[in-house]
Parts: structure tokens; C-alpha cells; sequence
């Protein structure tokens, strides 16, 4: 907003307000969909980045050990509570969407996934830890 930057990635939490008050010019979602809060906002793959999609995410884990009764029960009240209309609604507010995973185990390979994923694109990038 000062000038000083040509373009970032961020997600909608922290943009969404200031692309809708026009602060900020939005080039294109990460996502697979366009948002709703700015449909006008092309996603990469119309942009002509295909292979493009990044999401942000977050998911509820548990200490290695925890008994699987516990594990199925605490995730059963997760689904729960995560599609109750208000938590949608809450998320929509700030561009995000509240999705669950049915099991655990489709959760876990989820992160499996975005862990290859992104696992490629560190080693691919030639990035080093100090």
C-alpha cells in the first residue's frame, strides 16, 4: 500500500478487507474455486497457472499414543462442531472455509500429501536450513 512492493502471496484473513476496499488489487486466488467475498477474482488456473493451488490450513492432532477410542471420540466432536452453520459463518467472514475430514484417517493423508507436496518444493528449490 506504500509502493514499496509489486506483489505478494497472502491469504484472505489478512487481505480480504483491504482488496474489497480497493487498497489492494487482487490478481488471483490460490485456491481450486474462486472465493466468494470476490468472485470477480480469477483462481491461478484461469490465470494460466494450472499446477497452482496453495491453500492455507490448520487440522487438530494428538500426542502419538492416544488411545484410538479417545482419538475417534475427539474428532467426532470436531465434526460437530466445525458444521455447525455459526463456524462456517465465521470463517466465510474473513474468506475461509471450514471444511472436515470424515475420518482420521483421510486426514492424516492429507498431510501426507501436502507433505510430498511441499516436501518436492523445498528439495526442487535447492533450499538450505542454516
Amino acid at each position: 500500500m506504500a509502493g514499496r512492493i509489486d506483489f505478494f502471496f497472502d491469504g484472505p484473513a489478512n487481505s480480504l478487507e483491504l482488496v474489497k476496499g480497493g487498497k489492494l488489487r487482487a490478481l488471483a486466488v490460490t485456491d481450486d474455486r474462486r472465493l466468494p467475498q470476490i468472485a470477480d477474482v480469477p483462481t491461478m488456473a484461469e490465470a494460466g497457472f494450472p499446477d497452482h493451488v496453495v491453500n492455507s490450513w490448520f487440522g487438530f492432532v494428538v500426542q502419538a499414543g492416544t488411545p484410538a477410542d479417545m482419538a475417534k471420540r475427539l474428532h467426532g466432536e470436531l465434526i460437530k462442531a466445525i458444521r455447525q452453520p455459526s463456524y462456517g459463518q465465521n470463517f466465510a467472514a474473513f474468506g475461509a472455509v471450514a471444511t472436515a475430514n470424515d475420518t482420521i484417517e483421510e486426514f492424516g493423508q492429507f498431510v501426507a500429501s501436502e507433505s510430498k507436496k511441499f516436501g518436492a518444493l523445498v528439495r526442487d528449490s535447492g533450499m538450505k536450513l542454516p
